[in-house]
């Protein structure tokens, strides 16, 4: 409510007055009009699992909402769900009108209707994998970081991603998914698999992402030719990677096959070799005989690689 009091200026003036009053107020609800922009409520559809974790997050989640801002129009706030842990990822890509909102509050804004609605499909299913949508996301991604689009060099060291200890958060009950990182699979003889690797004259770095922010992530694969990883999230930063790298994945065969084909498929989709390593259990031990040979396939698809771009 606006409230405006005026002083008596006699019997003449009290018309003027009011045509005065009434003027101001259409002034400040223009001012206002003008300065709400219309919000829409982005129902954003991922295919798999829950956007609180990494692979469903970016895949699932950060891809076609990338995607959609930078083809559609910027003047309305778009209204997003949280994704829990995963929403320290999204402002440092600084996307344009963005409103994060609890669950809760954002399914009633969905579901009550009076808020105009866009729904959006995930890319975290193979079936759904698009190799030109993540060139362009990745072209995005790289350009918001000032990322260089060159590509790794021949001799990189070959990343490999340890998987570290669970947050906090995925023990609780506010978790749409319970558990992560270490706590879901394992490689007990990572060591080793590296030790095994050096003595091939193979240079490797083994990190922990599990504490790493996106910037810091994108700017680490995007320098990597070689990765080496056990079936997970992490792996979804191929995409990040210039095309024409090579993925080792190492493969719990209690995860079934359907799952295990996800990252070969979407290997392909961003144009990478690929290689996979047997292992026997999700926190069983992998053989060092089965990974050095497949790290040896890994060096061939490298070298192969390097030569033709030399020649």
């Amino acid at each position: 409510m606006l409230l405006f009091v005026t002083k008596e200026m006699g019997p003449g003036s009290s018309l003027r007055h009011l045509e005065n009053g009434m003027t101001l107020i259409r002034s400040v609800l223009d001012r206002f009009g003008r300065k709400r922009a219309p919000e829409i409520v982005m129902d954003i559809v991922n295919r798999q699992g829950s956007v609180e974790h990494y692979y469903h997050f970016i895949l699932g989640f950060l891809a076609p909402l990338v995607l959609h801002l930078s083809t559609g129009p910027r003047a309305a706030t778009r209204i997003i769900r949280s994704c829990g842990p995963m929403d320290c990822h999204l402002a440092p890509l600084a996307l344009p009108n963005l409103r994060i909102v609890q669950k809760q509050l954002w399914l009633e804004m969905r579901d009550t209707g009076h808020l105009q609605t866009e729904q959006l499909g995930g890319f975290d299913e193979p079936i759904h994998y698009d190799e030109e949508a993540f060139q362009r996301f990745r072209q995005i991604v790289l350009r918001r970081f000032g990322q260089s689009e060159a590509a790794p060099n021949a001799a990189g060291t070959m990343l490999v991603i340890n998987r570290g200890k669970s947050p906090p958060y995925y023990q609780t009950e506010q978790a749409e998914v319970q558990t992560s990182a270490g706590l879901r699979r394992s490689v007990p003889n990572m060591a080793a698999l590296v030790a095994a690797a050096t003595a091939q004259g193979v240079k490797t770095r083994v990190v922990e992402l599990e504490t790493w922010t996106l910037q810091q992530q994108v700017a680490l694969f995007a320098g990597t030719r070689t990765l080496v990883a056990q079936h997970g999230a992490a792996l979804v930063n191929m995409l990040w990677m210039a095309p024409g790298g090579v993925i080792i994945e190492i493969n719990p065969v209690a995860e079934g096959l359907h799952f295990q084909d996800w990252f070969r498929r979407l290997a392909t989709a961003c144009g990478h070799d690929y290689v996979s390593v047997s292992q026997d259990g999700v926190h069983a031990p992998v053989d060092e005989t089965a990974f050095c040979e497949a790290l040896r396939t890994a060096q061939n698809l490298v070298y192969r690689k390097t030569t033709k771009t030399d020649g």
